[in-house]
C-alpha cells in the first residue's frame, strides 16, 4: 500500500475551503435510490440511502471487486503479450520509469475527489473549479515528469529514456481529466459505471 505523505490531509482541507467559496448556486434537491424520474440524471443532487445503505454497498463491493479482478487479469495479460512484443532492453526501459512515475502519481488528486464525494451538498461550479484544479495539477506533474527525463536518463545511463518519458508524461493528463468524473460516479454510487471504466482503461 502506498503511504500519503503528512501534509496531503491539509491539502484535502484546503479542497473543502475552495469548494466553500465556490458555493454561489443552490443545491439540487435530494434524489431518493430508485426515483427513475428527470432529477435521476442530475449528478450533482445528493442521494438519499438510508433505506438501501446495505444493499448499495453490497452492490457496490461486487462491481468493484470484478472490477478489480478484471484489470489484474487484463494488466498481467498486457505484460505477457508486450514481453513477447518487445526485447528485454526495451521492456526493461519502460520499467525504469516506473518509480518515477509511482510516485508522482500520488500528487495528482490531493484530496480534491474526496473532498467531492463527501460533501453532503455540491454543485456544477464546484465541480467544475475542482476539475480544472485536478487538470493544472496534472499538467505540472506532466511537465516536471518531461523536464526531468534528461536527468533520469543520465541516473539510469539510458540516453533513450529522454524520448520516451515525454510520451508516457501525457498519461497524467488523461488521468487528471477523468478524477472529478470518477468521484461523481462514486458519490452517486453509480458503480456499474465507474467499473465498466476502470476495466475499460485497463484495456
Amino acid at each position: 500500500d502506498v503511504v500519503l505523505p503528512n501534509f496531503l490531509p491539509s491539502f484535502r482541507m484546503q479542497a473543502d475551503g475552495m469548494i466553500e467559496q465556490c458555493s454561489g448556486e443552490p443545491a439540487p434537491p435530494t434524489r431518493k435510490e430508485g426515483n427513475e424520474g428527470p432529477s435521476r440524471q442530475d449528478p450533482f443532487a445528493p442521494i438519499d440511502v438510508s433505506k438501501n445503505l446495505r444493499k448499495n454497498s453490497v452492490r457496490g463491493a461486487s462491481f468493484m471487486s470484478l472490477a478489480r479482478i478484471a484489470g489484474l487479469v487484463l494488466r498481467i495479460g498486457s505484460t505477457g503479450v508486450l514481453a513477447r512484443m518487445l526485447s528485454k532492453d526495451d521492456f526493461g526501459l519502460i520499467g525504469m520509469t516506473a518509480v518515477f512515475s509511482n510516485f508522482l502519481a500520488i500528487f495528482m488528486d490531493v484530496g480534491l475527489s474526496q473532498a467531492t464525494i463527501q460533501r453532503p451538498e455540491i454543485n456544477h461550479r464546484q465541480i467544475s473549479t475542482l476539475f480544472w484544479i485536478n487538470v493544472g495539477l496534472s499538467l505540472v506533474i506532466a511537465a516536471i515528469f518531461a523536464g526531468s527525463a534528461s536527468l533520469i536518463a543520465a541516473f539510469y545511463k539510458a540516453p533513450l529514456l529522454v524520448s520516451i518519458i515525454p510520451v508516457l508524461a501525457l498519461s497524467y493528463l488523461f488521468g487528471g481529466l477523468g478524477l472529478q468524473h470518477s468521484a461523481l460516479l462514486t458519490r452517486n454510487m453509480r458503480y456499474s459505471v465507474l467499473a465498466g471504466s476502470e476495466v475499460f482503461s485497463s484495456i
